[in-house]
């Protein structure tokens, strides 16, 4: 039979207290401040050359209505997704996972 020392508790209590902390950190802090954007140009060989280019965005995982997740930071995105052309120009759908 194995027996704990109090020495490894107090080390094993300690560890998960630092990863619980740096969890914490993480997603109260550093994540909800982290937008990223990732642009990817599509060659479709069949698009009429007379039509002007599309532009898709898509955005997932905002999380709105969450205390950090405010109006302000959907304006911020929207703003980064239609770069210049306007919010006439930019639908947004609401998707909303329904629980069981």
């Amino acid at each position: 039979m194995t027996v704990f020392r109090p020495r490894s508790l107090v080390i094993g209590a300690g560890g998960l207290l630092a990863i619980g902390l740096g969890l914490a950190v993480w997603a109260l802090a550093i994540e909800p401040g982290r937008l990223v954007v990732k642009e990817v140009e599509l060659s479709l060989p069949s698009w009429p050359r007379d039509m002007p280019p599309l532009r898709i965005a898509v955005v997932s995982d905002l999380h709105t209505g969450a205390p950090h997740v405010g109006p302000e930071k959907l304006d911020r995105v929207v703003s980064l997704h239609t770069n210049g052309f306007g919010r006439s120009s930019c639908t947004l759908f609401r998707l909303t996972a329904l629980a069981g």
